[in-house]
C-alpha cells in the first residue's frame, strides 16, 4: 500500500542540529500526484440521493448505488455546517 507524506511538515520534525543530512534527503523523496477523497458521508450530492426500491441510496449526480464510505469522481466536499 502506497505512503504519501508531506514533505514540509516531516522535514519541520527532522530539523535539528543533527538532522540537517535527513531534511536535505526529504528534497529528493518524489511526492505522489493525488486528489483529495470525498467520501458520500461528507458530499453535498449525498442530500439530493434516493433510495431505489432495494432500500439502498443512489446519487443522482453519478447514479451509483451509495454507503457512507463510498466515494466517486463526482464528490464534492461540503461545508463544515454542512452547506454547499
Amino acid at each position: 500500500m502506497a505512503e504519501y507524506i508531506e514533505r514540509e511538515a516531516a522535514k519541520r520534525l527532522l530539523v535539528s542540529d543533527y538532522a540537517y543530512a535527513a531534511a536535505d534527503l526529504l528534497d529528493k523523496v518524489p511526492t505522489a500526484d493525488v486528489v483529495e477523497v470525498v467520501r458520500c458521508k461528507k458530499c453535498r450530492f449525498r442530500k439530493c440521493a434516493v433510495e431505489s426500491e432495494g432500500g439502498v441510496l443512489v446519487c443522482l449526480q453519478s447514479g451509483m448505488e451509495i454507503r457512507k464510505n463510498d466515494f466517486c469522481s463526482y464528490g464534492k466536499r461540503r461545508d463544515s455546517d454542512g452547506n454547499d
